[in-house]
């Protein structure tokens, strides 16, 4: 007898805490904080369009062109068009950033500016209604942002990913940036 409840108790407990490693969000949470069931959907899947988030660099690079950024030897730029196609906008760049330990932490999808030779000066603006289009897309989607009281900067934090999007309108940078919300310490560059 006591062997059979000394098992039920084992089993309940790796049940729970099974239950408790989840990549599963709780949507009502996340509903409950004004942000949409997209959002809730989005934070789900836990992945930039096919590619999961916590994938390694041999299986993102199978699935996308991957340049060395020079700046950061944890950062990787893609050419691939369709990936810097996002929420309606065609951003500059598309970068993928990797953990020490090999796992992708987030996407920066970047709007640049160009200031030397033709175009220079409409590219600001062509960045500024990019920025309000992406601004606007991500409200509609998402919901309400949890976070704007840094200058222009919106933030959706998930229980699994949180994506910021920050934008100088002055100077027409911009970039929308979606991390795995459960990096640890030990994970960090």
């Amino acid at each position: 007898m006591t062997k059979k409840i000394l098992v039920a108790l084992i089993l309940l407990s790796s049940l729970t805490l099974s239950a408790q490693t989840t990549k599963e969000p709780n949507c009502k949470k996340l509903i409950a904080k004004g942000y949409t069931q997209t959002f809730c959907d989005y934070d789900k899947k836990y992945a930039f369009k096919t590619i999961p988030l916590e994938s390694n660099f041999e299986f993102v690079s199978k699935k996308c062109d991957l340049k060395k950024d020079i700046s950061n030897p944890y950062h990787f730029e893609t050419t691939d068009d369709k990936l810097k196609f996002w929420g309606g906008v065609s951003f500059d760049k598309c970068m993928f950033d990797f953990s020490a330990n090999d796992k992708l932490d987030g996407v920066q999808l970047l709007l640049t500016v160009q200031t030397i030779g033709p175009g220079g000066p409409t590219d600001i603006k062509v960045n500024i209604e990019k920025m309000e289009k992406i601004k606007s897309y991500l409200i509609t989607m998402f919901g309400q942002p949890f976070d704007n009281t840094v200058g222009k900067n919106l933030v959706w934090y998930g229980e699994n990913i949180t994506v910021y999007l920050t934008s100088n309108f002055s100077d027409g940078l911009g970039s929308v940036a979606i991390y795995r919300t459960n990096m640890k310490m030990t994970d960090d560059l």
